[in-house]
Formats: structure tokens, C-alpha cells, sequence
């Protein structure tokens, strides 16, 4: 008799277990499920099965509707989400102001970078524009002989209107256009 609740108790705790560990998978399927969801809408969205989540990351929904382990739906923190468009606003001026300055940039004359010291390996860069808001700032950087066509550049954004490009004085300007705005001897805008 012993034997046989020993042996009943042990299929119990194994049939409870099995529906604890199934029951927790339950909830990890409804947390992905809710991110795939949230993927759908354009939100970012991870699965996590503590509390706090991940780095700049914190709970939005709480999966434990099933017994067992309870699952987490994670969202990017506000300053996360900051930081990545304070990024991305930089990188669009800067891939801009590549299109519209008449010289070649390389990653270490023009670039984004998260310090405002823009640390690199190259002397004489300095940040020109700060891009801010919710989030860490970004800066674009820009090296000392490279700053006259950066600010023709930025001057032509701003003017889009009636810039047409930024260019070399003896170059000259694309037909029904002339150099009126200069940002040195050499260097001006096309203007329309």
C-alpha cells in the first residue's frame, strides 16, 4: 500500500509539472504572439521571461493568463527610443549634405557620433550639429578642412529652394545658376 501512494503521489507531481511547464510555454506563445503583433504595427517588441527585461528595454504586458512561468512582452525604453532617432536624424543630414557638397566625405571626415569630443582616430574634427531630443544626442562630426563644404551644404538644405549645389568657383555653376553665396574664396553655392 505504501508503494502504491509513493507511486500515485509521483505520477500526480508529474502530471501537475507537465501541465506547469505546459501551461508556462502557453504564456511564452501569447507574449510572442503579442510581439508579432506589435512587429505588425512597426513597434519593436521582445519576449522575456524576467520582469525587468533587457537593457533599455521595460515591460509592456504580462503574460500569465496559464499556470506556470509567467512571460513578459518588452518595449524599447523612451530614452532607447530617443537615442535610436536622434541617430537616424543625424545620418539623413549627413547623407544630405553628401549629396549636395561637390567633394568626396569618408567615414572619418564626416560622420555621427555619440560624443560631442567626436572621438576618432583624426585630428582636427569637430561636431558642427548637435541632433537632440528624448535620448542621448548625437553630433555630426566633421573635419576642420572639410567644414567650408558642410556649410554650403547645410546653407543649401535650409535654401533648398534656390540652391541648387555647392561647388569649386572654377568649376562653374550648372546652366541658370550663379555663385552668389560663397563660404570661401573657392567654395559657394549655385544658386538658381
Amino acid at each position: 500500500m505504501k508503494y502504491l501512494v509513493s507511486v500515485l503521489t509521483l505520477i500526480f507531481c508529474l502530471f501537475i509539472g507537465e501541465y506547469a511547464i505546459s501551461s508556462g510555454s502557453d504564456n511564452k506563445r501569447d507574449a510572442e504572439k503579442y510581439c508579432e503583433e506589435q512587429y505588425a504595427k512597426g513597434k519593436k517588441c521582445k519576449v522575456s521571461k524576467w520582469v525587468g527585461c533587457f537593457k533599455d528595454w521595460t515591460k509592456d504586458k504580462r503574460f500569465n493568463k496559464h499556470s506556470g512561468k509567467d512571460w513578459f512582452a518588452c518595449k524599447p525604453t523612451e530614452y532607447k527610443t530617443g537615442t535610436e532617432n536622434n541617430y537616424k536624424k543625424c545620418e539623413i543630414f549627413r547623407k544630405k549634405v553628401i549629396q549636395k557638397a561637390d567633394t568626396n566625405f569618408s567615414p572619418t571626415n564626416l560622420f555621427c557620433n555619440a560624443y560631442k569630443t567626436c572621438k576618432v582616430n583624426v585630428t582636427n574634427v569637430k561636431d558642427y550639429k548637435t541632433f537632440s531630443g528624448e535620448g542621448k544626442d548625437y553630433y555630426l562630426c566633421v573635419a576642420d578642412y572639410k567644414l567650408v563644404h558642410v556649410k554650403c551644404a547645410d546653407w543649401c538644405i535650409t535654401n533648398r529652394k534656390k540652391c541648387v549645389k555647392c561647388q569649386s568657383r572654377n568649376k562653374g555653376c550648372p546652366s541658370g545658376s550663379t555663385m552668389t553665396k560663397f563660404f570661401s574664396e573657392n567654395y559657394g553655392a549655385c544658386v538658381r
